[in-house]
């Protein structure tokens, strides 16, 4: 009954506490509830028949209390420790995605280049490696075998990889609702088809153009990566 009173919520065009305001003859008293009133407050329903102790002595009331509302404590801290560790782990996949996004942005075409004094002489294997670098790869002697011999989506290293990015990107956005969670999955799925031409097509204008599909979603995972840095408060 207290909790609903402290809840102070709006029945019948009128507050709990307003029932009550011409019932106080203490000002002292009606001052200190009024005061309670303002400060939101939660309730937990529980028998406390059943909840407390055999013994029935002084304490009893307060261990009923403690063995109530000590695991609540707990709980709820626990959920912020996950909450944290989601938050992280889902910051970290999408600073990949971004740093990736952004190296693959600074290839004007992904032809080869046959100029010994070029600096990069096949865009797309070069692009191919930093992928594997950011999902630590291309140093997993059998995950890269089953790729050099395999297309990109009959491996099951790569495919994890793909479906990493794209939990990665709709997580961010449950996490931290920035982008909305259409616009997520279209970010992944870009990611997706960037990454399967990139890998299988061989041919430098479609990696080109489903490049730009992606990297035009530049802005929205900035955003996420963005809103996470907030909650992580780094």
């Amino acid at each position: 009954m207290l909790s609903y009173l402290l809840s102070n919520k709006e029945v019948d065009g009128k507050h709990a506490f307003d029932y009550f305001a011409d019932k106080f003859d203490d000002p002292m008293m009606y001052a200190t509830v009024q005061k309670c009133v303002r400060i939101p407050t939660e309730s937990i329903l529980f028998n406390i028949d059943i909840e407390g102790p055999i013994n029935k002595d002084k304490t009893a009331v307060l261990r009923v209390l403690a063995a109530i509302f000590i695991p609540v404590h707990i709980a709820r801290k626990q959920n912020k420790i996950a909450l944290f560790e989601a938050n992280l782990k889902c910051y970290g996949s999408l600073i990949s995605i971004k740093c990736f996004c952004e190296f693959i942005s600074g290839f004007t075409t992904f032809a080869d280049n046959p100029d010994p004094k070029a600096e990069v002489h096949s865009p797309i294997e070069v692009c191919k490696n930093k992928y594997l670098e950011i999902h630590d790869l291309l140093s997993n002697e059998k995950a890269m075998s089953q790729i050099r011999t395999s297309t990109f989506w009959k491996t099951t290293f790569t495919r994890d990889c793909i479906n990493h990015d794209r939990e990665a990107i709709c997580s961010g956005a449950f996490l931290t609702k920035a982008t909305a969670f259409d616009a997520a999955e279209k970010i992944g799925k870009a990611l997706h088809e960037f990454v399967v031409a990139l890998f299988d097509s061989g041919k430098p204008e479609v990696i080109a153009e489903k490049r730009d599909e992606f990297t035009k979603n530049s802005a929205e995972i900035n955003n996420l990566i963005d809103a996470l840095r907030k909650e992580l408060e780094i």
